[in-house]
């Protein structure tokens, strides 16, 4: 496992607060449509490119610096729940990998992972629940 990953939690934890910042200065937190989630487009030994994003209702805010503002077309998706630690993603990620070439189905981009309830919101880790989902052609 890539040594990011064991401080994974407090680095999105600290991008989700300055979003969720950022929507309440613009008044825009009322636009939120959906639990925040994240995509890993690739890793490398000393680097992880990671998107962090919160959905919106509506694209009426406006970028600033690390925060951009994108469209999402709806797309089809396999998806896996993960109940527990984060410590299952990878397990997850890969069954999902063999799930679409045993189904002949091509992937469409990066797995999201969708944190429907993350360690702040629970008593116990083993509550938390995180949704893995593959894009497909």
């Amino acid at each position: 496992m890539h040594p990011f990953f064991s401080k994974i939690g407090s680095v999105t934890s600290a991008s989700f607060i300055k979003m969720m910042v950022y929507l309440e200065e613009k008044q825009a937190k009322h636009l939120l449509s959906g639990r925040p989630f994240s995509r890993i487009h690739s890793t490398t030994e000393e680097t992880v490119d990671l998107e962090l994003c919160m959905p919106l209702s509506a694209a009426t805010v406006p970028a600033r610096g690390e925060i951009k503002i994108e469209h999402e077309a709806a797309h089809l998706a396999a998806t896996v729940l993960v109940q527990g630690s984060y410590n299952q993603l990878d397990e997850a990620t890969a069954y999902l990998g063999q799930w679409s070439a045993t189904h002949n189905k091509q992937r469409a981009g990066s797995v999201k992972t969708v944190y429907l309830l993350g360690p702040t919101e629970v008593k116990n880790i083993a509550e938390c629940k995180t949704e893995l989902q593959l894009p497909l052609k």
